[in-house]
């Protein structure tokens, strides 16, 4: 019989899935098992906090039966994002190496996802902080992408730079002065004025 979430029970899992350890959340959550927390967690886009488990420990972490069930379930239809999510324990390398020694392969839609995803971090689409598109505004202008990978530390020069031709944003070196117009002058002495004008690329 599918159970079916409570807008109350999805309340508590999004209060408590980041912070509390999963023994907890069965505790607060008693009709669903580890695996539907999981599951409903990822679909929600509730990510947990604490990750140094996964980064510090995951050599020497073996997965239980628990997660190999979980992961032929989902592998084929779950994005590199989502895994991460569903398997907080390991990082993407391991769970990928487990996977293949599964004989597991993902759809050919979620490896086109993979793909775009990416190809949106390197290009820095994803997450810009209020502050981060702040500092943007001030100061690409003079500085630059290079310049401004030292403001903006987690993002790489080209991420910076396509979001600031998304944003119209150009650098001094970028502009262009265009002739907006010629005046002759025919008095005493005789004389040309040229006027331009600053056009951004």
């Amino acid at each position: 019989m599918r159970l079916i979430w409570t807008e109350e029970e999805e309340e508590i899992l999004k209060k408590n899935y980041p912070t509390c350890d999963m023994d907890e959340l069965l505790k607060i959550l008693p009709r669903f098992t580890k695996e539907k927390i999981r599951i409903k967690a990822c679909k929600l886009g509730i990510k947990r906090i604490i990750k140094t488990t996964r980064k510090e420990n995951s050599k020497m972490v073996r997965w239980n039966d628990e997660e190999i069930e979980l992961l032929k379930k989902v592998y084929k239809h779950s994005t590199n994002d989502e895994l991460l999510q569903l398997f907080p324990r390991f990082d993407l390398r391991r769970i990928r190496y487990k996977a293949r020694t599964l004989g597991l392969e993902k759809s050919n839609d979620i490896k086109n996802k993979d793909k775009e995803e990416q190809v949106s971090k390197m290009l820095g689409d994803s997450e810009w902080t209020d502050e981060e598109v702040k500092i943007l505004i001030e100061n690409y202008e003079l500085m630059g992408g290079k310049g401004l990978t030292k403001l903006l530390p987690n993002r790489t020069r080209l991420s910076i730079t396509s979001k600031a031709s998304k944003m119209g944003l150009t650098t001094e070196r970028e502009a262009r002065w265009v002739n907006t117009g010629v005046k002759f002058s025919n008095e005493d002495i005789f004389s040309i004025q040229v006027t331009f004008e600053r056009v951004d690329r």
